[in-house]
Order: structure tokens, then sequence, then C-alpha cells
């Protein structure tokens, strides 16, 4: 979580919202000026799982949370 956060401000984000709760994936709302706020949700993964390939499911209902 401090590593991409760090990366994220390198790049000119603002942290508008963090929510960091135990036994929860760890959640970012972004703004950076001329640009649309940014919801990041942060998921750890092993080294031999593909980037590329995710829960589909579990992904729109957290597309859907960040809608909302």
């Amino acid at each position: 979580m401090n590593i991409i956060g760090e990366k994220l401000q390198e790049i000119g984000y603002e942290f508008q919202a963090i929510n960091s709760q135990l036994k929860r994936h760890p959640q970012f709302v972004l703004f950076k000026k001329g640009e649309p706020t940014i919801f990041v949700l942060v998921k750890t993964s092993s080294n031999l799982q593909d980037p590329n390939e995710y829960d589909t499911v579990w992904m729109e209902t957290f597309k859907e949370h960040a809608k909302k």
C-alpha cells in the first residue's frame, strides 16, 4: 500500500480519501488537476499470477462500489 501510494504521489495525484481497514483491500480516491477523480483498489497477488487474469465478478463488484 505504501509503495503504490508513493508512486501515485510521484506522478502528481493528491489523496482525497484512503480506506485501509484490516482484512480489506486498501482503496484510494485520488485527484489530479485537469483529470477526473480516480478510484484505486490495491490487491496483492503472487508473482506467479498473470496480472491480466483476474476475477471478473469481483472486479465488477468493486466497479459498482466506486461508482457510488
